[in-house]
C-alpha cells in the first residue's frame, strides 16, 4: 500500500505547527491570505519553520496565497521559507503562468558551482480547483502543470476552507472507480474529519488529503487530540491506497 500525504492547512502558530508533525503530517500549510481568519504574514511563519527545523522537523512548507502577482509571491516564499506554493481564487491563466516558473521537485536550489544554495528554494506549485456540482474539470487540471491540484468545496464567498465536503463519495461510486489512474497527484479537501477521512481515502484513493477546520478548536486553533485522530485514520491499516 502506498502513502497517503496528509497536509495539515490553517496552522497560525509554533504549538499548533509541532502538534502536526509530531502527529505524522507531511506537509504544514500557512494561509498567507490577509482577508483570511488564519492569515499568518510571511516572516512569522518563517520563524516558526526556523524553529522547527532546528528541532530537527523536515516537512514540507506550504504558502497558501491568492495573490496574482509573481513578485509578491516570491516575496512570501522568502520571507516564510516556503518550499511549496499553493495557488487559490486566480484564473488559469495566471495559475499556470505561475506554476510553470517553479521547480516540479522540493528542494534546494542549486549553485552554478553545484553546492546548494542556503538563500534560494527551489519550489513546487500545487494548485487549487473548487469542484461544483460534483463535476471535475480533469482537462482544465491537466493543462496546468503542478506538482499536485487539490480538489475543494466551490463556495462563491471564500476560496477555501469552508469546512463543508463535495461529493468525493458520490464521484466515487458514480465513476465506478476511483481517482483516473492517470490523473495527477490529487490532494482531497473540503469537510475532512478525523471521523471521515478514511473514507475518503477510500472512496478516491488520493494521493494526499488536506484539513484546516475539521481538526480546529476554534478558528485558527488546532485541536491537537483532532490531529493525531485524522493522522491516525489515515496511517490505520486499509487506507493507505495514495498513488
Amino acid at each position: 500500500m502506498s502513502w497517503v500525504m496528509v497536509k495539515i492547512c490553517g496552522l497560525t502558530n509554533l504549538d499548533d505547527a509541532a502538534a502536526a508533525w509530531n502527529a505524522g503530517a507531511d506537509l504544514l500549510g500557512f494561509v498567507m491570505v490577509p482577508s483570511s481568519p488564519r492569515y499568518v504574514p510571511p516572516p512569522a511563519v518563517g520563524e516558526i519553520m526556523a524553529t522547527l527545523r532546528a528541532r530537527g522537523c523536515d516537512l514540507t512548507c506550504v504558502a497558501v496565497t491568492c495573490e496574482p502577482s509573481p513578485a509578491v509571491v516570491n516575496e512570501q516564499i522568502r520571507a516564510s521559507g516556503a518550499n511549496m506554493v499553493q495557488l487559490h481564487g486566480m484564473s488559469d491563466a495566471m495559475r499556470r503562468a505561475l506554476s510553470s516558473t517553479l521547480a516540479g521537485d522540493v528542494g534546494r536550489a542549486k549553485r552554478e558551482d553545484g553546492a546548494e544554495d542556503e538563500q534560494a528554494l527551489r519550489v513546487s506549485a500545487i494548485v487549487a480547483h473548487r469542484v461544483q456540482d460534483g463535476t471535475i474539470d480533469w482537462e482544465a487540471i491537466a493543462a496546468i502543470p503542478a506538482y499536485a491540484h487539490v480538489l475543494d468545496t466551490y463556495d462563491p464567498d471564500v476560496l477555501g476552507g469552508s469546512g463543508r465536503a463535495w461529493d468525493w463519495a458520490g464521484l466515487g461510486s458514480a465513476r465506478g472507480q476511483r481517482l483516473r489512474d492517470d490523473a495527477p497527484r490529487i490532494i482531497v479537501a473540503g469537510g475532512l474529519s478525523p471521523e471521515n477521512v478514511a473514507q475518503a481515502v477510500n472512496a478516491l484513493h488520493p494521493w494526499g488529503v488536506d484539513v484546516s477546520s475539521g481538526v480546529e478548536a476554534r478558528p485558527g486553533r488546532k485541536d491537537h487530540r483532532a490531529l493525531e485522530r485524522f493522522v491516525g485514520a489515515v496511517r490505520a491499516e486499509g487506507v493507505c491506497h495514495g498513488s
